[in-house]
């Protein structure tokens, strides 16, 4: 065919029509389409019935490396600053009905702020607030305006709450983990915390901070820098602060953000390369192999889990001087734009369904952690749970949840064909408080006796501290119940799939793992035994605990079960992994 023929043949009515088709797929069918898949989207329409993988490639979008911070070697010649916020942080409007009405106001931005690091706990954070002269937290020369006071977990009304020590400093104490200080600029405060009054109230209170003076400021200028404060307890890292920050998470890389993290760097006081520095500290999976790449940095959990779901982006980690360097009591590090997390928000809120991540982003973040971890999952229509009450109706939704293939836990039993159980225990020995203390004498009992059923495999688990974050994702991941004493292991229950049972033991045990709410969206059956009421003690099928103390909501109390409470939770167990 010639070229002029090829040219006639193209201006037909028939292929100008056929082009166009091809044109509008895609220019509008086709973004539509994967922009469906990349969200998830079918798990917020209930008459879904297919499950669309999300994307669990996590590349990293490098910028450029972060502009070296303004240095100044005598603080009066840092220029006057003004600090404001907090603003709750404006997430981009989306393009597709959003997974929130509202999305949590968690995550908040300060402009013009220092932060210092507490001397004793240093995942605490001192907040430097810049006001005018005539501020009421600074008026009259108020001699308590440089001292932190406490907000501690259960300080409720964030930003703005009431709490008994701000009368006696004369402003108020700020978030939680953050404890904020007031002045009319640095030069004000670095006086005011040498001043004798407010060293005696400083050590009075525990509230010591790091720089104790001030010699040089460090002012990151022109880029926006999350605070990383938690206190290297999984559990709280698990409940107050992933739980806080994931409906962000999910919008900034599924939502209006469109994968475009806001934060341009990350500053963490306490915990160095938990974003992914480069070190020999590689984890290996169970077969001995070195294992995927959120393996690289700070092994710590949490820094793992940060590192799986890509939690910042291509956020580029601050380096801060560490407890050896000289410079740490000496340096104070200020930003233009500050973000930081309101921790504790879903526990003083009773983890409400509005203060936690929905369904949809819980679901996708574990899909990513399950790929990331290579921990199998199952998919099935329906839930046998609902969410820790077996008496409610099944799910009618259709919707898919990881869910715990039964049989392919371990292999059969040949002799009735029936599937292997395993259940986990841990007495929570290693910290010498709230120990159950004869857990293994009542193991040993039960094992020994006719209503023990071979097919059941019983593990007891010393110390977690002895398994890295892989082996512990296994563990939580193959077994089909966990019995053990409330603590932080139990945030490897987002390592779960649908349909495990969980029993939490403990004289007095706080809301966590038992929230409906939780265990709605792990689709967990929940258990919680705790101390004896008065006048009863374990013996009977009274399922509860005997607590050494008197005092039996005592949280950290040692406790004792007998054997008839044992084999009654036992059969309670049983009953539903069979």
């Amino acid at each position: 065919m010639t070229m002029a023929q090829t040219k006639k043949w193209k201006r037909t009515p028939f292929l100008r029509a056929l082009l166009l088709i091809a044109a509008t797929f895609q220019v509008v069918t086709l973004p539509k389409l994967l922009l469906k898949l990349s969200l998830h989207s079918n798990f917020t329409d209930p008459q879904s019935q297919w499950w669309f993988p999300i994307s669990t490639t996590t590349t990293n979008r490098r910028r450029a490396p972060l502009p070296p911070p303004k240095v100044y070697n005598n603080t009066p010649k840092v220029p006057p600053l003004l600090s404001s916020g907090p603003h709750p942080f404006h997430h981009e409007p989306r393009t597709n009905n959003s997974h929130y009405n509202t999305i949590p106001p968690t995550l908040s931005q300060f402009h013009n702020v220092c932060l210092t690091q507490h001397y004793h706990s240093p995942y605490l954070r001192g907040l430097l607030y810049l006001v005018p002269p005539n501020h009421t937290s600074v008026a009259n020369n108020n001699p308590g305006r440089c001292i932190p006071c406490s907000a501690p977990l259960n300080h409720r009304g964030g930003w703005n709450g009431i709490h008994k020590n701000e009368a006696q400093v004369g402003h108020k104490c700020g978030f939680v983990g953050i404890h904020t200080m007031f002045a009319t600029n640095i030069s004000d405060w670095s006086e005011c915390i040498h001043r004798e009054e407010s060293q005696r109230q400083l050590k009075a209170w525990a509230q010591f901070q790091i720089p104790s003076r001030v010699e040089v400021v460090k002012f990151y200028e022109g880029v926006r820098v999350i605070n990383l404060a938690f206190d290297k307890n999984i559990g709280h890292d698990m409940w107050d602060h992933l739980l806080t920050y994931l409906p962000h998470w999910y919008e900034f890389r599924f939502g209006g953000g469109g994968g475009d993290f806001p934060m341009d760097g990350v500053i963490s006081h306490n915990l160095r390369d938990c974003m992914g520095g480069r070190n020999d500290a590689h984890v290996l999976d169970v077969t001995g192999k070195n294992h995927k790449d959120h393996d690289v940095g700070n092994p710590y959990w949490y820094c793992q889990i940060l590192r799986a779901i890509n939690a910042f982006g291509g956020a580029e980690e601050l380096s801060l001087p560490d407890a050896t360097d000289p410079l740490i009591n000496s340096t104070l590090h200020c930003f233009e734009n500050l973000l930081t997390l309101h921790l504790s928000w879903g526990r003083n809120h009773g983890y409400s369904v509005e203060s936690m991540p929905n369904k949809t982003v819980f679901d996708a973040f574990r899909e990513i952690l399950f790929d990331k971890f290579d921990l199998p999952r199952h998919f099935r229509n329906s839930i046998r749970s609902s969410g820790g009450n077996s008496d409610e109706a099944q799910d009618a939704t259709g919707e898919k949840y990881l869910t715990k293939s039964r049989s392919g836990n371990s292999d059969a039993d040949s002799s009735n064909n029936q599937p292997q159980r395993k259940i986990l225990f841990y007495a929570h020995e290693p910290s010498a408080r709230r120990v159950w203390t004869n857990m293994n004498s009542l193991l040993a009992t039960y094992q020994s006796s006719t209503k023990h059923n071979q097919n059941i495999i019983f593990q007891n688990i010393h110390d977690f501290g002895n398994y890295t974050v892989r082996e512990q994702a296994i563990l939580f991941n193959e077994a089909d119940a966990m019995i053990m004493v409330h603590g932080a292991q139990m945030a490897n229950s987002i390592f779960s799939v649908e349909g495990t049972m969980f029993v939490e033991l403990g004289c007095h045990i706080p809301k966590f793992l038992g929230s409906q709410t939780y265990l709605r969206l792990i689709g967990a059956e929940y258990l919680g035994v705790a101390a004896c009421a008065n006048g009863e003690n374990s013996t009977g099928k009274v399922v509860c605990l005997d607590c050494a103390k008197k005092k039996k909501d005592h949280i950290y109390c040692n406790f004792t079960m007998s054997q008839e409470s044992f084999d009654a939770m036992m059969e309670h167990v049983l009953s539903i992994v069979n």
